[in-house]
């Protein structure tokens, strides 16, 4: 039966199209394999891993306490185009106590770019190898302790009571601190050492 050109369609059947077999037209600019943040005792280590890249100008690296404000870690040149496993790293020479999210950010040639989902580093500001020795001490004992800060510090000894017994100033770097105490002038008894910083590490001191 012909249709008049002046009958109406009253209905259709729905139809898509569907492209088997065909490279898309915009293909992603880099393949991540990996993305891993690090802390290895005084700075964090930040790699990540591409398998393949297309137009690929360079990689920034942000960092943020809260996952609203960012701040820029550092660049790293691309590869432009590449169809191989490349291993990328930049190192966060500045960590802070508590925890801090990484995320990765490529941008192209063209100026477009885009955020790949953060990671998570947890540090604390004194480690956890906090120690005095000798403990129980009949002399001079001495603290030791990793930090991932810097700067002036004090060191605080209390007694059972609370009472402020002695203290002692002195400048705390990034890594490896031993800080001499002079326990000697404590009387027989136990003690209270605490350190003033975002972990309040407090910890017992035994005078013989």
């Amino acid at each position: 039966k012909k249709i008049k050109t002046n009958e109406k369609i009253k209905s259709f059947s729905p139809f898509t199209f569907a492209s088997v077999g065909f490279a898309p037209l915009n293909p992603l600019p880099i393949s991540l394999l990996t993305f891993d943040a690090k802390y290895n005792g005084k700075n964090v280590d930040l790699t990540w891993i591409t398998t393949s890249e297309v137009n690929n100008d360079f990689f920034t690296v942000e960092k943020s306490y809260d996952l609203k404000n960012y701040e820029t870690v550092g660049s790293v040149r691309g590869n432009g185009n590449s169809s191989i496993t490349i291993k990328y790293d930049l190192i966060d020479n500045n960590p802070q106590g508590g925890i801090t999210y990484y995320r990765l950010k490529q941008t192209d040639y063209d100026g477009n770019f885009e955020y790949f989902k953060p990671v998570s580093v947890f540090i604390k500001s004194v480690s956890d190898d906090f120690t005095i020795h000798p403990n129980p001490t009949k002399g001079v004992s001495a603290i030791s302790f990793s930090s991932v800060y810097e700067g002036n510090q004090t060191v605080y000894i209390f007694d059972v009571t609370g009472r402020k017994i002695y203290e002692k100033q002195f400048e705390m770097v990034k890594g490896t601190n031993k800080v001499s105490l002079d326990t000697q002038v404590l009387s027989k008894g136990m003690y209270f050492i605490r350190l003033a910083n975002r972990d309040d590490i407090n910890v017992k001191l035994t005078k013989e």
